[in-house]
């Protein structure tokens, strides 16, 4: 590839190779509906040409050479429809190989057995749980292996493990309920011996049994306090994507905001894909850019941008490893990795306490965000009832936590400290799959709550 590449007619090339291994389960109620391994890989050439980009792939090795004249002459071709010549910020070219911390090895066939067992297992124990009618647990095993080398000099590879587990629990009484659960991140086999999957299996049973006796919470604003899978999902959802720099240079909220106090002055807000064994962590982006930590929100005030070197040199930014594609058939987009509010000084019973009138809210579902304004409703797991700071046995089920997000950061009066903290994975899809690391600790604040959505 590297004696490929050097020979570009452009200012800048880049070839890539993608092998991607997928192990997919899905069992209901004990039963297996689906148990497949898949392999595929394939190779693209992407090429900046007088100011214009060019891509191109082909699942062919023989063929690179021929996709790199590809994505030149289309990039050649498309020089009447770009509204402006594109450079790249400059970056050290780099050399190195990278893989996903602390994994010990790979799914094979008996780790694969191994896990169907205990999905069924734990399938059988779940339909144990009063009220428990049906469950569904979903595993995406994937395995990354990729090369990429480029034609300033650049010549990395990593491997990337991840693991991405779902489980839903449906309860029927007087009602029907639901709960569901998303769990995982960066791991082999040795996920097998954490016992994840029984600990989640069992608290979502009997989590979706408690909600079939609960009503609708009352709607309006009031003191809340956010779980991590909430925060976490928040500050991806509603702050990250408006930090991203193309979302940011079409007019997101926070564009031109550099500098100002957009949140109380405890919130930070990172995205970092060097964390240690985050779920979004990686080496290097699709540009060969090493990856590291960009501070978006510092002490309440907005830092500073996502960027590709393309919106770097045009923002007069650094970029720092935010160009990501899904698999090599895809063109490199700014995305976030991994992004989370970092920690306070409040142990989690000191938040609770904080709430004389209020609500615990629990785990963010689906919904839906502004990017230019950041307004958002997101669908949560229940919430609990606070009374006089000391949680009480009320529960109630559905509820839709909504407003605006800034908002929300700037009524934060409390953050729980590092040993409340917790990242989820998650796949972000803006205009193509991401796996993500979504986290922080649970906050104090204002929202408004509504019923189900």
């Amino acid at each position: 590839m590297d004696d490929i590449v050097v020979k570009t007619r452009g200012e800048w090339a880049v070839l890539r190779e993608v092998k991607r291994r997928i192990i997919m389960l899905v069992f209901k109620d004990s039963i297996p509906e689906t148990v497949t391994s898949t392999f595929g890989k394939g190779f693209c050439a992407r090429a900046l040409v007088e100011g214009s980009w060019g891509f191109a792939s082909t699942t062919k090795r023989e063929d690179l050479a021929q996709a790199l004249a590809s994505a030149e002459e289309l990039a050649r071709r498309s020089q009447n429809l770009k509204k402006q010549s594109v450079t790249l910020a400059p970056v050290s070219p780099c050399r190195g190989n990278w893989h996903s911390p602390g994994v010990k090895g790979g799914f094979h066939e008996s780790a694969i057995k191994e896990l169907c067992e205990s999905i069924i297992s734990c399938q059988q124990e779940m339909q144990q749980v009063k009220n428990v009618v049906s469950s569904t647990v979903s595993f995406n095993i994937v395995t990354d292996t990729k090369t990429l080398c480029t034609s300033e000099g650049t010549h990395i590879t990593q491997k990337e493990h991840r693991i991405l587990g779902t489980i839903s629990a449906v309860a029927r009484n007087s009602q029907i309920a639901s709960f569901n659960k998303s769990f995982g991140g960066q791991y082999g086999s040795e996920f097998l011996s954490k016992n994840i999957l029984e600990a989640e299996s069992q608290a979502c049973a009997k989590i979706a049994s408690r909600l079939t006796e609960c009503s609708l919470p009352p709607s309006g604003v009031t003191d809340v306090v956010l779980d991590s899978n909430l925060v976490g999902f928040l500050v991806h959802e509603a702050v990250g994507h408006t930090a991203e720099a193309d979302i940011g240079m079409g007019g997101s909220y926070l564009y031109g905001k550099e500098g100002h106090t957009v949140a109380a002055e405890s919130v930070t807000i990172v995205d970092d894909p060097s964390y240690p064994a985050g779920p979004g962590s990686f080496g290097y982006d699709e540009e060969g850019v090493l990856a590291r930590g960009t501070i978006l929100i510092k002490e309440g005030k907005f830092e500073k941008f996502l960027h590709n070197r393309e919106t770097a040199f045009q923002m007069q930014a650094e970029p720092r490893g935010n160009a990501r594609a899904w698999n090599f058939s895809c063109e490199p987009l700014i995305r976030m990795s991994n992004t989370f509010l970092e920690p306070g000084d409040h142990e989690y019973e000191e938040l609770i306490e904080k709430v004389d009138d209020g609500y615990l809210v629990v785990a963010g579902y689906m919904g839906g965000q502004s990017d230019f304004n950041g307004e958002f409703m997101f669908g949560t797991g229940f919430c609990q009832k606070i009374e006089g700071g000391t949680l009480t046995d009320d529960l109630y089920r559905g509820p839709v936590i909504t407003g605006n997000a800034f908002e929300v950061l700037q009524d934060i009066e409390a953050i729980g400290n590092s040993e409340t903290f917790e990242f989820n994975i998650a796949i972000c899809g803006k205009d193509q799959p991401a796996f993500v690391g979504v986290g922080g600790p649970p906050i104090k604040t204002k929202a408004v709550l509504r019923g189900m959505m």
